[in-house]
């Protein structure tokens, strides 16, 4: 393996350190995500410029198909997409 590549993550330990993030738009679910478990509470509600109520709910364990991001990816993409 080349210095520059990152090392496959074993199912074991993307057990250990991701969360399934659940993204609901006015009680809907939208998206789930894996996300990167940096020890921030991620469990938050807020209202968009177009009154959509958005709740971010951690759900536990995640599931291999979710797409895998961080806790910054996961605001910005937020942020982005419901504007």
């Amino acid at each position: 393996m080349l210095p520059w590549e990152k090392p496959k993550l074993s199912y074991p330990a993307f057990m250990d350190t991701h969360l399934r993030v659940s993204v609901f738009v006015d009680g809907r679910l939208d998206r789930t995500f894996a996300v990167l478990d940096e020890g921030a509470n991620m469990n938050a509600e807020m209202v968009t410029l177009h009154d959509q109520l958005i709740s971010i709910k951690v759900e536990g364990h995640p599931r291999t198909t979710d797409q895998r991001i961080t806790t910054t990816q996961l605001v910005n993409y937020i942020m982005d997409y419901y504007k």
